[in-house]
């Protein structure tokens, strides 16, 4: 972990966000989780080691650390027993499988709950880092059993108000595209931008092409008046990788518009790319 601060400090990167909440296990320090699932919900500290690795480099005006709390609403990948996923099922928290995974009910005030708890642990016990952020996986997908906007809207307030109510880094939201997130997520982040329910969301634009990056973008401002509390997500790595023929106008097109970048993932910066990284992040 820290050499990997360090590799990404020397590129220009600002921000790295740990994986958190992966799995049905803490990658942090949870007592919600260990009253749960006792050492079968506690991993290691991964997120520890980066708020250390920062601090120990004294790179802390320059590095910031975002807890990823991945799974969201999610229990476990589709078909698999994992203690949390059994749990989960035991306390009639889940409703049933779509896109891949097994769903946490997001209309349950203890499910709810449940992940203010483990929204909380991790603002009370790490200070310094810079946010919480939740994902795509903070969803409802349509193929599930009562499924609706308006439920997941409540789950957004209900976490929002927990925040609220609390002292500690915020809590982001990193959502799908627009369309996707509200016609087969239930996610209406735009309405949840109006309301501000989250002060900042980066959506995961995540396109092999430019000019397909381009239109989600430009649809993304078009839609939004503005792009003021957003930061664009941009894929670079996965099957097939993004060529940099590809990724660089996505880059420089945030630049233009003047929003932030989280690239997907870190592979990208440090072994895929990493002097062509260096020059784009070392000018701005």
């Amino acid at each position: 972990m820290a050499a990997c601060v360090r590799s990404l400090h020397a590129l220009g990167c600002n921000h790295i966000y740990v994986d958190a909440w992966h799995n049905g296990a803490a990658y942090f320090q949870s007592p919600t989780m260990q009253r749960l699932l006792g050492s079968s919900g506690q991993a290691e500290d991964l997120l520890g080691w980066a708020v250390k690795a920062v601090q120990d480099q004294g790179l802390q005006s320059s590095m910031s650390v975002v807890a990823w709390m991945e799974y969201g609403l999610v229990a476990a990948p589709a078909g698999t027993n994992t203690p949390f996923a059994m749990k989960a099922r035991a306390l009639g928290w889940t409703l049933g499988e779509a896109n891949g995974f097994e769903w946490l009910d997001a209309g349950n005030t203890q499910v709810r709950n449940f992940l203010c708890a483990l929204l909380g642990d991790v603002r009370r016990n790490y200070p310094t880092i810079a946010a919480v952020q939740l994902d795509d996986h903070f969803a409802m997908p349509t193929a599930l059993p009562g499924a609706s906007v308006q439920v997941m809207t409540a789950a957004a307030e209900a976490v929002s108000a927990n925040v609220s109510s609390s002292p500690g880094p915020p809590v982001t939201l990193a959502p799908a595209t627009l369309e996707f997130a509200r016609t087969q997520l239930n996610v209406d982040w735009a309405a949840w931008l109006r309301q501000n329910l989250f002060p900042v969301f980066t959506p995961q634009i995540y396109r092999l092409t430019s000019a397909e990056f381009a239109s989600e973008l430009d649809y993304t401002n078009a839609t939004l008046g503005g792009l003021s509390r957003v930061v664009a997500g941009v894929r670079a790595t996965g099957n097939p990788e993004t060529t940099w023929q590809q990724l660089l106008p996505m880059l420089k097109l945030c630049e233009a518009y003047g929003v932030g970048q989280v690239v997907w993932d870190v592979r990208a910066p440090l072994t895929v790319y990493p002097a062509q990284f260096r020059e784009v992040w070392g000018r701005q």
